[in-house]
């Protein structure tokens, strides 16, 4: 087992359960990337992906600091359970994810993530990794992993603990890569503007529950390139029901693996008309694929875990927007700050003519909706944004717009909605009659 460093630390831990662990960490250690460098590994990241959003680049971990696949430095904790600690750092990081391919894993394992020395963590279940592997395995030819939460800072520390009696020795670990963020969600990039009040969610309550619908939703590429989409927490037709159903954008996630990378952030928006913007509140883990259209740019996905508790869920209306009417989005240009966008429809647009069809696309039908921007234009980051009415229903999703931002393309919900998307929303999905949550 050369190479790897045993222990980066020592002494005493409590485990969120009581049971005291001694914290021998493997310890692992990338190259220091200033953040000038870091910045220009993004934009070359962006530049080759067209202008796709970016805000963390790939870094392979040195094979030379991998212990043997059977040398994993098990120890025993006080209650006689075996666990495993992990930490990397990333000199200069603003924050790291970390892939994993665990073999073996019990499904009452716990996998906790968190900075080292922070109180805050994310706890994880073993049961939650093998499935979301298992899905990622079923939907494609590529290798699963699964992406750990972002942490913020330059080191994140990874403690596995196995359940009593499990036999450490099966298990396997695998660390294919690591994602390097130069800017966390939320963060505006250096040269935003100060976010004006037209646009700042938090100076029009009048939307605020479909501000606490919207979503920033954090994705990882198996290379490691991270970038960022806009969803909306949508309500079905069943009001004892809240299933955590988001509606985003299918450029956005094409496929099973890109929708298992996700970590959804809520509430980065200011808490009071012109004030700071919040710390937020995440939640990892994952979604499962349920519905993707590429002629209308429609994703329906369902979260593996509950959203936060001050979340709300919005309903979505099933009709085509007229030519001339007013409209609102709720979005995170450059995954930065929560926006509120107004635009005004103005035309229908084939997906030929947007340049975004499925392989049965029929090119005579309206997939989209073309609206003339009157304030806060949407960016990379804000793909997936909700389009809703005066009525705060939702209409459709952001494709894309103009790179001065006199317009944007809505992929329209009705079509998709007809086509299968009602099997989980439901009849009833104006929410006619239905109290809102």
């Amino acid at each position: 087992m050369a190479g790897f460093t045993m222990p980066a630390f020592t002494g005493p831990s409590t485990s969120q359960d009581g049971a005291t662990v001694t914290r021998e960490a493997l310890e692992l250690r990338l190259s220091p990337l200033t953040h000038d460098q870091a910045l220009a590994r993004i934009a070359a990241a962006t530049e080759a992906t067209g202008g796709a959003l970016r805000l963390g680049f790939g870094r392979e971990i040195p094979a030379d600091q991998l212990p043997a696949p059977d040398a994993l430095p098990w120890r025993r904790t006080d209650d006689g359970r075996h666990a495993l600690t992990l930490i990397l750092r990333a000199p200069d990081a603003r924050g790291l994810r970390v892939a994993l391919r665990p073999q073996h894993l019990p499904d009452t394992a716990e996998l906790r993530f968190s900075g080292p020395g922070s109180a805050a963590r994310h706890t994880l279940d073993g049961a939650l990794v093998n499935a979301s592997l298992a899905a990622d395995a079923a939907a494609g030819p590529d290798a699963p992993l699964f992406w750990s939460p972002l942490i913020a800072g330059d080191a994140l520390l990874l403690e596995i603990t196995l359940p009593a009696g499990a036999d450490p020795h099966p298990a396997r670990l695998g660390l294919p890569a690591v994602s390097h963020l130069a800017r966390l969600p939320g963060e505006p990039p250096a040269d935003a503007a100060a976010t004006a009040e037209a646009t700042d969610p938090a100076c029009h309550p009048d939307w605020d529950r479909q501000s606490r619908a919207a979503t920033l939703l954090l994705y990882t590429h198996p290379h490691g390139a991270t970038g960022a989409c806009t969803g909306t927490l949508v309500a079905d037709d069943d009001s004892a029901t809240d299933i955590p159903y988001v509606l985003t954008a299918q450029h956005c996630f094409p496929d099973q693996g890109r929708a298992s990378s996700i970590e959804g952030f809520w509430f980065l928006r200011a808490e009071t008309c012109g004030g700071p913007v919040g710390a937020g509140d995440s939640v990892p883990g994952g979604a499962d694929v349920l519905y993707l259209a590429q002629s209308t740019d429609t994703a329906l996905l369902r979260l593996r875990q509950p959203p936060p508790a001050d979340a709300a869920f919005v309903h979505a209306q099933p009709i085509l927007p007229a030519i001339g009417l007013k409209t609102s989005t709720l979005h995170h240009p450059f995954a930065g700050p929560q926006e509120l966008g107004r635009a005004t429809v103005s035309e229908y647009k084939t997906c030929i003519e947007v340049d975004w069809c499925g392989e049965d696309a029929d090119p005579a039908a309206i997939g989209y909706v073309r609206v003339e921007r009157r304030s806060g234009a949407t960016e990379p980051g804000s793909s997936g944004a909700g389009l809703f009415n005066a009525e705060r229903r939702l209409l459709g999703t952001n494709l894309g717009g103009s790179a001065a931002g006199e317009f944007e393309y809505y992929g329209r919900f009705d079509a998709p909605y007809r086509d299968g998307v009602r099997r989980w929303l439901g009849d009833g999905v104006e929410g006619s009659g239905r109290v809102e949550r």
